[in-house]
């Protein structure tokens, strides 16, 4: 995500972030990344605490 994303998308597989860039509905200020096989990693973390500019995070899940 750029350092100016405000709202950001978590979703549990590449598939499913795949699906939300492919389906362009994300504005400029918004972004979508992928946990490791379900897992927010130390990375993940790192990235989430340097956008400055964020105002809210939606986690995208699969129930079964």
């Amino acid at each position: 995500p750029n350092e100016y994303t405000k709202r950001l998308f978590i979703t549990d597989n590449v598939l499913d972030a795949a699906t939300i860039l492919e389906s362009k509905i994300l504005d400029n200020r918004e972004a979508v990344i992928a946990l490791h096989e379900g897992i927010l990693l130390n990375q993940h973390k790192e990235l989430i605490q340097g956008l400055k500019n964020l105002t809210e995070i939606i986690q995208i899940t699969n129930t079964k």
